[in-house]
């Protein structure tokens, strides 16, 4: 069987290279990717073996007017290119994660012949429904990466029958040493962009109605808008929390920041269509807490893997985090995130449902 992917992912290169690893075993794959690009993604695909052709296929931006003009100029280029590649290889599949791609192929798409795995909401985003439904007539399969997507989907009248859910995976790690709580001090976490969306706001009131409670240090992991993050810094100094604080900034292996972590909290206060941390966060054995927003409920199994509390509540946070300052809990919740990361949100589970999705067995 032939797959053609069209992978132009824009922050998901690790998600889009897994579904492509997993392609490769099951098929004759052909990875169409974009020309603007800085040639990263191009490398990884080469040192996986995965073939590849570059077209240069763009998007129509209303506020990016240089960026169109690129796109308009290029497009016959990418059409004629994308038409010879399609009578050379004649895939059974076109899989891609993009609306995009399928809009502006459209002319050449065969009815029903695309796959089309949806990471982000587009129910209640503007113009994102319309983008759905256009080319709903041209899809034949709906992959989301998780249930509050399907729904998200089902919203934009995607029938249901038409969606398939494979959750996004982490990483497995091996050898995690886990000492909880050295000198009884409960270590807490939050990693990710350090925006106002994120909620780490709602952890530092958590930790102030917290203070002289219990002992406890945070780290805070990542970067982001810079005005937001003097906001909570001069929070955490007004607050006398400063001594307890500690700025990581980014960090690119994130495994020793989750090794020397009991607790991870996911305060968002947007939906997540996912949340890879708090599936991370599993994997290293740490309780996690999150918030009801989207897909992180379906991580987090409340009261056995860590909590979950509504978004925007620093007391019910304060309240899940003084139930953590246990050894034999943190012990307890974190093998139980650890197994059900190993089994829902792992690269084999992964590899397994993408493949099931698209009915393609691995190649002998």
């Amino acid at each position: 069987m032939a797959v053609i992917a069209g992978n132009y992912i824009y922050g998901k290169e690790v998600v889009g290279l897994q579904a492509l690893e997993a392609l490769n075993t099951s098929a004759d794959l052909l990875t169409l990717i974009s020309g603007w690009n800085d040639g990263a993604f191009k490398k990884e695909l080469e040192h996986r073996n995965i073939a590849y052709k570059i077209i240069k296929l763009g998007w129509i931006y209303i506020t990016k007017p240089l960026w169109t003009l690129d796109t308009l100029i290029h497009i016959p280029g990418a059409w004629l290119s994308y038409m010879k590649i399609i009578r050379e290889y004649k895939p059974d599949i076109i899989y891609t994660d993009s609306y995009r791609n399928v809009i502006l192929l459209w002319p050449f798409l065969r009815k029903k012949s695309v796959v089309l795995h949806v990471h982000e909401e587009h129910a209640y985003v503007k113009r994102g429904k319309g983008f759905i439904q256009k080319v709903l007539p041209k899809t034949n399969k709906f992959i989301a990466v998780s249930e509050f997507i399907k729904k998200d989907l089902l919203a934009c009248s995607v029938p249901e029958t038409m969606v398939r859910v494979v959750y996004n995976s982490t990483k497995g790690v091996d050898g995690v040493k886990k000492a909880y709580m050295p000198g009884d001090v409960l270590r807490i976490g939050i990693i990710g962009q350090v925006l106002k969306t994120k909620g780490h706001e709602d952890l530092i009131d958590a930790l102030i109605l917290l203070k002289g409670k219990m002992d406890f240090v945070l780290s805070i992991t990542g970067t982001g808008d810079k005005d937001y993050i003097e906001i909570l810094k001069n929070k955490i100094s007004a607050s006398g929390l400063g001594e307890l604080v500690n700025w990581n900034g980014y960090v690119e292996d994130k495994g020793q920041v989750y090794e020397n972590l009991d607790v991870v909290v996911v305060p968002s206060r947007k939906n997540e269509s996912f949340g890879l941390v708090a599936a991370e966060s599993g994997m290293y054995y740490c309780a996690t807490i999150v918030t009801d927003a989207g897909a992180l409920s379906e991580i987090v199994e409340d009261g056995r893997t860590g909590f979950v509390v509504a978004k925007e509540d620093p007391a019910g946070i304060a309240d899940r985090i003084y139930k953590l300052y246990d050894r034999q809990t943190l012990i307890e919740m974190g093998q139980n995130g650890r197994k059900r990361v190993q089994n829902l949100f792992s690269e084999k589970a992964f590899k397994s449902e993408i493949l099931s999705a698209l009915e393609l067995r691995i190649k002998n």
